[in-house]
């Protein structure tokens, strides 16, 4: 599979234990796994973290880097949505994060390239000016750090969070992993847990393994092992991601379009990512990329490609806290939406306080079992699912739905619910916990 710069400049040390019992055993050892992890061995509690394959080989290492309460355009769309005592909750729980990875970054001395940064939202279409005056609005109202400013690439204004930053999130990942071991912690690297059972103690199952915990966390993206209350509420989406060297950085800070591209400098770096891309599309997506990037930057090499998967709400908010309505031990964060980055602390504090029954400001706007759009999009989705069941010819391992081929990755992908595998069979992604038959390509 293809890695990101982040994965191809820092590389795991390895992670192993003999250990096999501890009060929460951590599914997945990305952002989340690996924040909510410090947090509860800043509790005093004893955690195992569980990694199928390595330290941010997921999701979490092929991310652009950048630490933001400033999503794109959500704020307008929040307040209209949900009310603006909902908005205000996301917007102070983002912010939050962005302070915490400072200090926690500070306070640890991890090494990760930190810099404070500018983030800016950008236009080149003259329709979009007046979107972008609504969020800028809208994010005012509700206390963040935004302002209108001019740019020299745009005839339209952009709009600008302060007091925002960038990071080497695989770098900030291996030394936050180091700071949970010193505390006592635990990480098992290629440990692919496949079944889960809830009884006086958790028992966790990882191929011919067992583990035990009094509580587990569910930090994979998609809540592996669900077939029910989240696959029918998920839509899994993907970006594809570029980075090149340049002889010089054109602008400071970080950008992103209301419609077009992501961006920013690591050192003499450029980092850019597309706009989502659909499961079974035909284009090519890193070459539209590398177009968009040639014609408006002066890049000289590629450095590396790579794909990166998320998934959506119905509402655009992420669903964190118990894993499903009758549980009182599992727990799991997931609908990022590609804004994982400062979510991933949100549910680290969201998650530890339900562990340590504390209370949390928080933990109502993102409670998974809310109603409201969730309804229609279960509705929807299950018709999705069933159509791709009769269609498929190849049927994914997690709930049988048909696999479509990925040729500029040679990867064969599940549109349901985003599982990866290779032309061998191998999961690269999940949900799925267990490998297909090898799959020759297509004709």
């Amino acid at each position: 599979m293809l890695e990101s710069l982040w994965l191809k400049e820092n590389k795991s040390p390895g992670f192993t234990s003999t250990k096999r019992k501890a009060d929460v055993i951590v599914i997945g050892a990305g952002l989340t796994g690996l924040t909510t992890a410090w947090r509860l061995c800043q509790e005093g509690l004893d955690v195992i973290v569980l990694e199928a394959s390595e330290v941010g080989s997921g999701t979490s290492g092929h991310t652009t880097g950048k630490i933001t309460s400033q999503h794109r355009c959500i704020y307008d769309y929040l307040i209209k949505e949900v009310g603006e005592e909902k908005a205000s909750l996301y917007a102070q729980a983002n912010q939050w994060a962005v302070g915490e990875y400072r200090q926690l970054i500070n306070n640890e001395n991890i090494v990760c390239n930190l810099q404070e940064q500018k983030a800016h939202v950008y236009t080149h279409e003259e329709k979009n000016a007046e979107v972008l005056e609504r969020e800028h609005a809208a994010a005012v109202k509700i206390g963040l750090p935004s302002s209108l400013e001019s740019m020299p690439f745009s005839s339209n204004k952009v709009m600008t969070f302060s007091g925002q930053a960038q990071f080497n999130p695989q770098q900030f990942l291996l030394g936050l992993a180091t700071k949970i071991i010193e505390h006592g912690g635990t990480i098992i690297e290629h440990t692919r847990v496949t079944k889960v059972e809830e009884k006086s103690l958790c028992a966790v199952y990882a191929e011919n393994e067992l583990f035990e915990s009094g509580s587990v966390v569910y930090a994979t993206l998609f809540p592996i092992l669900d077939h029910s209350f989240f696959a029918l509420r998920l839509r899994p989406v993907m970006h594809h991601g570029m980075a090149f060297s340049v002889k010089e950085q054109k602008f400071e800070g970080m950008f992103i379009g209301v419609d077009d591209i992501s961006y920013r400098y690591y050192g003499n770096i450029l980092i850019v990512v597309g706009g989502l891309h659909s499961y079974g599309d035909g284009t090519n997506p890193y070459e539209t990329l590398e177009r968009t990037v040639r014609k408006r930057f002066c890049v000289d090499t590629e450095l590396a490609r790579w794909l990166a998967h998320d998934q959506q709400s119905p509402d655009r908010i992420p669903f964190i806290g118990a894993y499903d309505p009758l549980t009182k031990k599992q727990y799991t964060a997931t609908g990022f939406d590609a804004w994982g980055i400062t979510h991933a602390m949100v549910a680290a504090r969201i998650i530890t306080d339900k562990i340590v029954a504390r209370e949390n400001p928080w933990e109502e706007l993102y409670t998974p079992w809310r109603t409201g759009k969730t309804l229609s999009m279960a509705a929807k989705k299950a018709k999705d699912t069933f159509t791709s069941l009769i269609k498929g010819k190849h049927l994914c391992s997690h709930m049988g739905c048909g696999l479509v081929y990925n040729a500029y990755d040679e990867t064969y992908d599940c549109p349901c619910h985003g599982s990866r595998f290779d032309l061998e069979g191998n999961i690269l992604w999940g949900p799925a916990v267990k490998k297909v038959s090898a799959i020759k390509k297509p004709e």
